[in-house]
């Protein structure tokens, strides 16, 4: 036998080198193809006589009977066969044979209709018709059988025994799709009074608004105006669905009836709902931009939905929903003193329940009266909507950051500064949540009029307010570098970063690196990265650092850098099971590798390369609310230096097991 030894000797390929002349797939294929391609020969049979002829077909048949007798419900088989025997011109036997596939499954109506379609085939036009006739009886939910029925009595002109069929069908109520069938076949054959007859049978039992149209369309076509106006009505009549009206109104616009159109849509929005108005509407208002006037239709439109709106209303006073969409519509057709009306009605009707989040969208009410009063250049208006909204809101319990800065905008707006900073101020104290929102309306303000000490003490109170508030520190310190205090600026940054708890640490640590590069004082960008790295170890610390360093053109510093994240992610993943960190300094040596084969000799290429870790995919039990459910797969990361203490570990293992 052959070792593994033996093997790696000579099982492995000594030249590795491509061969001189490739082969293509192209080439391998048509090789393939041209060896395996031979002419089948399909054996000469020669029959000389009726003693051959008979020797045949007793030998086909046995093959036949062999497999219908093993497939008895394989109705395929069957098939072949009779069409074997029509093909010898064996009538008797192939309706013989077809009885007898009949008798394994009647039920199939494919088999019936290729029983009736090998009578026709040999014009056995009455043996076609009882067969069909006897289908038809049995199964008489096949549509298919009687489509098969009625199409040959046609094909042979005989329209009375088509009529029959179709009668015997009817009776069932088939599908939309027959009854249309012997529409089109009594229209064909101009018997009008005996489509009509036949459509009020169809719709007596498909109702449908395509019945209803194919009825009136057929009367357009027989040019009939009084009948198609009588059809439409009646189908209006069995229900009122927007494509019924719409028929009807764009025919009588096809008749230049303009009021009667005009009427049947006024009709129309008047009796239904509005889940079914919009298409009507879109209809209605294209109609009368042809024919009349834009802002009569729109004020039928509004004053239909009025009427909805305050129905709903009725029944639920506390739906915001369509409130605003009330008085939306109001707003855009109504009058300024019917709007106010509304918005005080709607006022009127407050959440029952003193949480904040019913009073969500009930705000709302005050903050669009609000601006509508103000479009009317009434800002005495104004001012006291917004102090009933503070007077109707129980701010011991919540209050709304929003309804504070709006109301202090429009203070400002009308250049009433020291009312809006007293606003501002009862704001902060009054406001649990939201108060960055109004401290930054307020310094904003402040900025507008160039206060910049008050700006400074709104930071401060916003500071001590809440300490940890990354944006404070982070504006405080990005407005004194603007106003050229770089020495205020670094005090403010050195605050920031040295509180024990932020929201958003990285987000100061990266406006301090970014502030000090704006400076250029590069030396203490570097102080500023190697403080952050003594407080974390993340990838992206080291990376930017990184950046930084190339940016300048200090390759060695980056190279520096490089090994001293190896060696702290090094030294940092004794435990061969924490995944994190090895994906990070796997991470890391990546791009390391990207910088030398950017920056550096082929030497230092292969040297990145030797740190590189072996990548496998392993198996790990999978647990999920501390039970394990199964198993899943995971990249392990092994640096070179894991196999080392693994092969340390066995030998000390080893010898203390040989003591």
């Amino acid at each position: 036998y052959q070792t593994s030894s033996d093997f790696e000797k000579h099982g492995r390929p000594k030249d590795k080198r491509p061969a001189q002349i490739q082969v293509t797939a192209e080439q391998l294929i048509i090789e393939a193809e041209a060896q395996i391609r031979t002419e089948s020969q399909v054996p000469h049979l020669e029959i000389k006589d009726k003693e051959d002829l008979a020797e045949y077909q007793a030998i086909k048949r046995k093959e036949f009977e062999f497999r219908v007798q093993n497939n008895r419900h394989n109705i395929g088989e069957w098939i072949k066969y009779t069409k074997w025997e029509e093909s010898m011109k064996n009538f008797e036997r192939t309706r013989s044979i077809f009885e007898r596939a009949i008798d394994v499954d009647y039920r199939s109506a494919n088999l019936w209709i290729k029983y009736a379609e090998m009578e026709m085939r040999n014009q056995f036009i009455n043996h076609a018709r009882n067969i069909l006739d006897r289908a038809t009886r049995l199964l008489p939910r096949q549509d298919k059988i009687w489509i098969k029925y009625v199409t040959m009595e046609q094909q042979v002109n005989n329209h009375y025994n088509a009529r029959l069929v179709f009668e015997r069908w009817m009776s069932f109520l088939p599908k939309p799709e027959a009854w249309r069938a012997y529409i089109k076949m009594e229209e064909k054959y101009e018997e009008y009074d005996k489509v009509r007859d036949i459509f009020e049978r169809y719709i007596a039992v498909h109702p449908t608004t395509r019945a209803w149209l194919a009825f009136a369309n057929f009367e357009k076509r027989r040019k009939n105006a009084e009948r198609v106006r009588e059809v439409y009505s009646q189908a209006i009549e069995d229900y009122l669905e927007p494509k019924r009206l719409i028929a009807f109104a764009e025919y009588e616009e096809g008749k230049d009836e303009v009021e009667r159109a005009r009427g049947i849509y006024q009709y129309a929005l008047e009796n239904l709902s509005s889940e079914k108005a919009p298409m009507l509407y879109r209809r209605y208002i294209a109609f009368e931009k042809q024919h009349g006037q834009k802002e009569h239709i729109e004020d039928v439109i509004a004053s239909k939905k009025r009427a909805l709106y305050e129905q709903n209303l009725q029944k639920e006073p506390l739906d915001y929903d369509t409130w605003f969409d009330y008085i939306a519509i109001e707003e855009k057709h109504g009058s300024v003193k019917a709007t106010r009306d509304l918005y005080e009605r709607a006022i009127a009707n407050p959440p029952p329940i003193k949480e904040k989040v019913y009073y969500k969208r009930y705000i709302y009410f005050f903050i669009k009266y609000a601006i509508f009063e103000e479009k009317q250049n009434q800002m005495e208006n104004v001012i006291a909507i917004y102090e009933l909204a503070k007077k109707l809101i129980p701010h011991q319990q919540f209050s709304f950051s929003k309804l504070w800065i709006n109301h202090a905008t429009a203070l400002m707006r009308q250049k009433k500064i020291d009312q809006a900073r007293l606003l501002l101020g009862e704001a902060i104290g009054r406001c649990k949540t939201g108060q960055h929102k109004i401290y930054k309306t307020y310094i904003k303000m402040e900025l507008l009029l160039g206060q910049i000490d008050r700006v400074r003490e709104l930071y401060a109170r916003w500071i001590a307010s809440d300490p940890s508030i990354t944006l404070a520190w982070k504006q405080a310190a990005e407005l004194e570098a603007k106003l050229g205090e770089e020495q205020r600026a670094r005090e403010t940054f050195e605050l920031a970063i040295s509180q024990d708890a932020l929201d958003a640490p990285e987000v100061i640590w990266k406006a301090y690196i970014d502030f000090e590069k704006q400076m250029k004082a590069y030396p203490l960008v570097r102080q500023l990265y190697q403080r952050l790295l003594q407080i974390t170890n993340h990838l992206k610390v080291y990376l930017r650092f990184i950046e930084f360093e190339v940016e300048l053109q200090c390759l060695d510093r980056a190279r520096q850098l490089f090994e001293s994240a190896n060696s702290a992610y090094k030294s940092a993943s004794f435990d061969e099971h924490d995944q994190e960190l090895k994906q990070q300094r796997y991470a890391l040596l990546q791009h390391w590798l990207t910088f030398e084969q950017k920056h550096g000799s082929l030497e230092q290429q292969e040297a990145v390369q030797l740190k590189f870790p072996k990548v496998s995919l392993k198996t790990r039990p999978l647990i999920v609310n501390n039970e394990m459910v199964g198993a899943e797969q995971y990249e392990a990361i092994e640096f070179p230096e894991d196999v080392i203490k693994k092969t340390t570990g066995l030998a000390n293992l080893l010898a203390k097991a040989k003591a």
